[in-house]
């Protein structure tokens, strides 16, 4: 979903989540507000998660607070 777009522009994302405690796929609400070139406000209503997520210049998530965040593999 391309969710790029002004500052203070919101959209509604739901996807389709697998539930693994139940095997049912289950409908996720998700909604992203643009804040900056390089974040987002992220909410999935279901889990109670709502946070600031940041982004790179091409629009991968770099950090979910609290949840995770990206790391640079160097071999």
């Amino acid at each position: 979903m391309e969710t790029r777009g002004q500052r203070g522009q919101r959209a509604d994302a739901p996807a389709a989540w697998l539930d693994v405690s139940t095997g049912a796929l289950v409908l996720l609400a998700q909604r992203y507000e643009r804040r900056s070139d390089t974040s987002y406000w992220y909410e999935a209503p279901r889990f109670g998660y709502a946070e600031v997520l940041e982004i790179d210049a091409v629009g991968f998530v770099q950090r979910y607070p609290g949840l995770w965040e990206a790391s640079l593999l160097v071999e």
